[in-house]
């Protein structure tokens, strides 16, 4: 039988499952490429450009090798067994209750010669689905 843990959250449930899915952007670019204007009246805009670039002035060309990469992902800190569920209960951005499962499925892909697994994420408001992904996770041999 699969692990299943509910959790009570106060923001989209969809939200945590979409950061952790961009962690590694985040890491991969940093810095401060905001403009600010002056507009009528005193006022003042912000608009801060997307981070995408990790330094190389966009030519990112990582050099990844299948072989260091495993079929099982078992890091302590986000394992994700075949058969584990989280649910969650919150509320979106509008308010609106929303309950999203995370389900790790026994099904594997493979993406540029690497093994990945296949976790299902549906998000409902109502009853209604609201988002049905199938999300991709790979480890490498350091976990």
């Amino acid at each position: 039988m699969g692990q299943h843990i509910r959790r009570t959250t106060g923001r989209g449930a969809s939200g945590l499952v979409a950061g952790l899915a961009v962690i590694g952007l985040a890491a991969a670019g940093c810095g401060d490429d905001s403009t600010t204007t002056a507009g009528a009246g005193g006022s003042t805009t912000t608009t801060a450009a997307p981070v995408i670039d990790p330094g190389d002035g966009g030519h990112y060309a990582p050099a990844i090798d299948p072989a260091n990469f495993v079929t099982t992902i078992d890091n302590p800190y986000m394992p994700l067994p075949p058969g584990a569920e989280w649910v969650y209960d919150g509320s979106g951005d509008d308010g609106e209750p929303e309950h999203d499962v995370v389900a790790v499925t026994d099904q594997q892909k493979v993406v540029m010669g690497i093994p990945v697994v296949v976790v299902r994420d549906t998000v409902s408001v109502h009853g209604e689905t609201t988002e049905d992904t199938y999300d991709w996770f790979a480890q490498d041999r350091d976990g």
